[in-house]
């Protein structure tokens, strides 16, 4: 989303991401990052759960593909940041688009740590003809 976020402003879109991390390690995750976007730190998990967005099994955080998916990652030279005091690997992520009147227009919510919706499915939401994703 980040390298794309300019097809996101032309539609006048604007993003929040939400993170259960501590509102400093937050902070220095977008710096390196170089988020375009802004940060909101929930580590009581109060947006997660009115939100409907739950915690993985054991099963869907060792499923096959998401090792996989660690494997590919690691290939290309990427690193996993080290596990730090509060951090749930559990916890799943999702993503909403929320229209100027506060209902949610379109909901996806990961099943597995590596399922997140592709970049066009947010976009084609956005444009009023949502993809199923």
């Amino acid at each position: 989303m980040r390298d794309r976020w300019s097809e996101f402003e032309r539609r006048g879109a604007e993003a929040l991401a939400v993170s259960f991390a501590q509102p400093a390690e937050l902070l220095l995750h977008a710096y390196s990052l170089a988020l375009p976007f802004d940060l909101a730190a929930d580590p009581g998990r109060i947006a997660y759960d009115r939100y409907g967005v739950g915690r993985a099994s054991a099963w869907q955080v060792w499923h096959p593909l998401v090792t996989w998916w660690y494997l590919k990652a690691r290939a290309r030279g990427e690193r996993a940041r080290p596990t730090r005091k509060g951090d749930d690997r559990r916890q799943l992520g999702a993503d909403f688009i929320i229209g100027a009147d506060g209902r949610i227009l379109w909901a996806y919510r990961c099943r597995r740590p590596d399922d997140r919706p592709p970049v066009e499915a947010l976009l084609e939401a956005l444009d009023g003809q949502p993809s199923g994703a």
